[in-house]
């Protein structure tokens, strides 16, 4: 009964297999007989009671449980003859073979199994007889292996073959030969032959990791054949919809369903051929690692250089890391090499980044170059010139650090092919550095247009407009050090956009006791130089920067040296002039027409007062102001009459009037019965054209003013009078005296006479002139004779 129901499973499948290049078609379920669908119910339920959750089984575990179904194979016919009875009659033949046990003892229709006390890895046969594909299942068989060799390239060769010989080959290989060896080979072959190729891979090297799984796909393809064929069924049904559909809008939509459909039908078609070839050929996964080595144990080998550096004349391997030595010396080196290690070295070789050793060697003093044994050392020597402060024409005055290294290969008999050691050292040599002096002088001169500048001053004046300056600058080198790098500085003089012509010499280079001049011309615009006011005098400074060079051509600390140069250019300064005349009335009289001298009645307590101002000059005089100590301009101001005192253009001018009263003789508070001189001050500020003020200008005016006190006839008025006739009294005195004298003295009777005459002409003098108003006008006019002159100060 089992052996008729494979038959019919198997008959079954190869009428429903899939042809991989038409489409498949699978018979309907109710032309399946029920012996066959029962055979395939009860093997699915097996499979299903192995694992239901998990796709993936173990092979080992897959096989077990066919095993078991194939031993029970009658009870499980009979079971599954009695499905179409009912669900009821189904689940009891599922109980049953569940129950049931197998056999005691081994099957020969069972797989073989290996017992888990063996030493060798768990491995696989499956025979065709018990295979998952004689019951109708379909499984995907993969397995990854490791194997560890001693040559990966030969077992990979040993690989391939292993499988080629069952039916199989390489579907992908992967090599790598860093750090070690390394190969990975995916095989393909027929699923009957994955246990025995398994097998024999495992014994290629020693077996490391092994991992086999088994995949039952049946349902899978049952469910994308079932589908397979929805998916035909529905295009063969659109298409004859597509044949017969006469409206636009019909057929598009058909088309649109129809390609869909289509698509779909290919990717579940895709989706079955790669199941089945999954299921045809079994995947192994082989990976080949190198064993490694066994590790070589190798002696320790190791040098240890040491070198010292000492003036000639002195031993050197006494001397020291360090030393300083003159500029023109010799020096000696010591170095020593010795051997620490636990084999003897041969072929040891010095070399340094500085001493010539091909040229100048070292000079064995202990030892050998050839062969140095474990613990013993060797030591040598060289000397060197140092010319100039440079050692093998490396500079040595900022000190100069000199590696010498040893190399050496180790010799042992059982490894010839030890690696090269080596060991280095440093010492110094500094050479005295010998600092030459270092300075630079720089001189300039300036000269107008025409004239040689290096000819020139220190100081010159030129015109404010279209006047050139040129200067001379000399830059001389007064020490020991070459000079480089010479660059001239100022921040008057633009040095960029007009650079200085060289006269003799260059700017590159200066030796020691040369020199370099050069000229530039700078114009001077509106009393301008480069924008600056040279109207006052511009002081122009010149320095000059350099670096200078010692010995050995390295540069020094710059040096640096200024000059002076001054330019005053001519300052155009217009004319600036003023005019002040003054004129004076008494009562109501116009005073623009009176005099400049008044004299006052007694009656008159007043005097007018005209003052005319002009501009002379060639700027506008602004801000003009009036002073004098004679008058009361605080509380008494000037009212303008003509012009103003704000401004006054070039050739105008402007009239001012003024009324001063007087009181009892007295102007201002000052005296004028016998005359007093009035001076007044005008003050103004001069702009010129570009509206910058000038120096304030100055003009003054005076004139003489005499006011006539109201005093009684024999009433001696002031210090004057009283002056007087004290003198007429002494004179009354005196010819009184004279006359006693006369009477005395024989001339008495003659001098008494002239002394009473004399007395008698002042007395009528004196009543004449205080009875005569003419005679005091004229007194007056004296007063006014008295009045200065108008050329003096104003101040006074």
């Amino acid at each position: 009964m089992f052996w008729a129901s494979v038959t019919l499973l198997v008959l079954l499948m190869g009428a429903c297999g899939v042809d991989q290049e038409d489409s498949v078609s699978y018979a309907s379920a109710e032309s399946i007989p029920a012996t066959t669908v029962a055979s395939f119910a009860a093997a699915t339920d097996i499979e299903e009671t192995l694992s239901d959750d998990e796709p993936s089984v173990d092979l080992a575990t897959a096989q077990a449980a066919l095993g078991e179904a194939a031993a029970n194979g009658g009870d499980t016919t009979e079971a599954a003859q009695e499905v179409s009875d009912g669900d009821s009659a189904t689940e009891q033949a599922v109980t049953a073979s569940e129950q049931e046990e197998p056999a005691e003892g081994p099957d020969e229709n069972q797989a073989p199994t290996v017992a888990s006390d063996s030493s060798e890895p768990a491995l696989v046969e499956l025979s065709t007889a018990t295979s998952p594909a004689a019951f109708g299942r379909d499984v995907i068989y993969r397995a990854r292996v490791q194997v560890e060799v001693a040559d990966v390239t030969s077992a990979t060769r040993e690989a391939i073959a292993i499988v080629q010989g069952v039916g199989g080959f390489v579907f992908g290989q992967q090599t790598s030969t860093r750090p070690l060896p390394f190969t990975e080979i995916v095989f393909k072959l027929p699923p009957e032959e994955f246990s025995v190729a398994l097998s024999r891979l495992a014994q290629v090297g020693e077996l490391v990791d092994q991992q086999i799984t088994a995949d039952d796909v049946t349902e899978r393809i049952v469910d994308v054949g079932s589908r397979i064929i929805t998916a035909e069924a529905s295009v063969a049904r659109l298409r004859s919809f597509l044949e017969t559909a006469t409206n636009l809008e019909n057929v598009a939509f058909y088309e649109r369903e129809l390609l869909t459909r289509e698509t779909d039908l290919e990717r579940l078609r895709g989706q079955l051929r790669t199941l089945q070839d999954q299921v045809a050929l079994a995947t192994i996964t082989l990976t080949l690692t190198q064993r490694p080595a066994s590790p070589i144990i190798l002696p320790n080998t190791g040098l240890l250089v040491t070198a010292w550096v000492s003036p000639e004349g002195e031993d050197p391997c006494l001397g020291e890391k360090a030393i300083t030595v003159e500029r023109d010396a010799t020096v000696a080196f010591c170095v020593e090499v010795a051997n620490q290690g636990e084999v003897p070295v041969v072929d040891v070789q010095l070399s340094s980044d500085v001493l010539p050793l091909d040229d100048n060697p070292f000079v064995l003093e202990r030892g050998s170059f050839d062969r140095i044994e474990p613990g013993q050392f060797l030591t040598a020597t060289v000397t060197e010139q140092v010319v100039k402060g440079r050692l093998a024409d490396h500079i040595a005055t900022r000190g100069l650090g000199i590696l010498i290294e040893a190399n050496a290969a180790p010799l042992h008999p059982d490894n010839p092919q030890l690696a090269v050691i080596n060991d280095r050292t440093r010492v110094m040599v500094t050479a005295q550095e010998v600092v030459p002096s270092t300075g630079v002088i720089i001189h300039a001169w300036v000269s107008g247009r025409g004239d040689d500048p290096c000819l020139g001053n220190k100081d010159i004046t030129v015109k404010p407009d279209d006047d050139l300056v040129h200067f001379c600058l000399f830059v001389g080198n007064p020490a020991q050090a070459p000079l480089t790098n010479i660059e001239l500085r100022s921040a008057v003089l633009d040095f960029q956009s007009n650079p200085p012509i060289p006269e003799h010499g260059g700017f590159e280079r200066i030796e020691p006791g040369q020199f370099v001049t050069a000229t530039v011309t700078e114009p001077i615009d509106k009393g301008r130089l480069n924008g600056r006011v040279a109207t006052r005098g511009l002081e122009i400074e010149v320095g000059a920067v350099a670096i200078p060079l010692n010995p050995d051509g390295l540069e020094m600390n710059s040096v640096t040296n200024t000059s002076k140069v001054i330019v005053t250019a001519q300052e155009v300064v217009p004319v600036t002039q003023m005019l002040t005349s003054v004129w004076t009335s008494a009562g109501d009289d116009d005073p623009c027409l009176g005099t400049q001298d008044i004299i006052l009645e007694p009656h008159q307590t007043q005097f007018n007062l005209c003052l005319e101002i002009g501009n002379l000059g060639e700027t506008t005089l602004t801000d003009i102001s009036v002073e004098s100590v004679s008058l009361r301009l605080g509380d008494n101001p000037f009212v303008t009459e003509h012009g103003n005192f704000d401004r006054l253009e070039p050739g105008e001018f402007m009239t001012a009037t003024l009324t001063e009263p007087v009181e009892g003789g007295r102007v201002a508070g000052r005296i004028a019965a016998r005359g007093v001189n009035v001076a007044i001050a005008v003050t103004a500020t001069p702009v010129d054209e570009e509206g910058k003020s000038l120096d304030d200008v100055m003009s003054g005016t005076q004139f003489r003013l005499v006011a006539r006190p109201d005093q009684s006839p024999n009433v001696p008025t002031g210090f004057g009078d009283a002056f007087q006739a004290g003198l007429d009294t002494l004179g009354t005195i005196a010819g009184a005296l004279a006359v006693v004298i006369g009477g005395l003295l024989p001339l008495s009777p003659l001098i008494a006479i002239l002394v009473a005459g004399y007395w008698w002409v002042r007395r009528r003098r004196r009543r004449g002139a205080e009875s005569d108003p003419s005679r005091s006008l004229a007194s007056a006019d004296d007063l006014l004779a008295e009045r200065p002159n108008s050329g003096a100060d104003p101040t006074n």
